[in-house]
């Protein structure tokens, strides 16, 4: 086992699982304590002593292993370590023999699975699982008008739709809005609410802003509760990871 090791017991709620032919089934998600960055590690690492680098270097080193790893991947190398193994694929399907390349329908990813050492730290995990809130707010699904597609692709100053539960955006907090994040870099984009045609509890109809080439999810914060008067902001994340080209 390895040194410091603490029982640990996870937290999960239930889900529609959205997958054609499901029929009613549900997934279980983990409730995230929260998100940590490269830095965040790097103080966990530094505050256990176990290396005689302060957090900064060791993050710099962090950083420096990834970007390697990044360019191996691009370039077309496999990556196998104890802790989980990488490769990059190509997406999407091909008609017959088809040779030609769409970026659109075959976009190029990094598939990455856990290894045997991050398999054994989940040996001894104990799950507990809730049940979630069928009125609790959910992003199910967009569509991006432009392409045609669904949790795919999105497209900079075109229509995008969004469906789903008590996702309507109210309240006058400053934070309160429809926003684009980064996936890579974190940056986030704020959608004024004149873009905004459609503003309801079930749907949301807006204009993509001016988005460069990335991966994006999507991040509604709003005071909106039905049949309820509003109260504090609530944060609605949607899953999926689109794509700008």
């Amino acid at each position: 086992m390895f040194d410091g090791y603490v029982f640990r017991r996870l937290d999960a709620l239930l889900y529609d699982c959205n997958i054609h032919g499901a029929h009613g089934r549900k997934v279980a998600k983990v409730i995230a304590d929260r998100t940590l960055n490269t830095d965040d590690i790097a103080r966990r690492v530094a505050e256990r002593g176990n290396l005689q680098l302060d957090a900064g270097m060791i993050a710099t080193t962090v950083e420096a292993f990834m970007q390697q790893m990044a360019l191996a991947l691009r370039d077309g190398y496999n990556i196998n370590t104890s802790w989980f193994t990488a490769h990059t694929e190509v997406r999407g399907f091909f008609e017959g023999n088809e040779t030609y390349v769409d970026t659109r329908q075959h976009p190029v990813r990094v598939a990455m699975q856990q290894g045997s050492r991050l398999r054994e730290l989940y040996d001894d995990v104990e799950i507990k699982i809730g049940r979630r809130h069928r009125d609790e707010p959910c992003i199910i699904s967009t569509y991006d008008h432009e392409t045609g597609s669904t949790n795919q692709w999105i497209t900079p100053r075109r229509a995008l739709s969004l469906k789903g539960r008590n996702i309507k955006i109210t309240g006058d907090e400053g934070g309160v809005g429809l926003f684009f994040i980064d996936v890579d870099s974190g940056a986030t984009t704020r959608v004024p609410m004149s873009d905004i045609p459609l503003n309801t509890p079930g749907s949301i109809l807006c204009y993509v802003p001016d988005l460069p080439a990335g991966c994006y999810r999507i991040r509604i914060v709003t005071n909106y509760r039905p049949n309820r008067h509003n109260s504090s902001s609530i944060v609605i994340d949607h899953e999926a990871e689109l794509t700008v080209e």
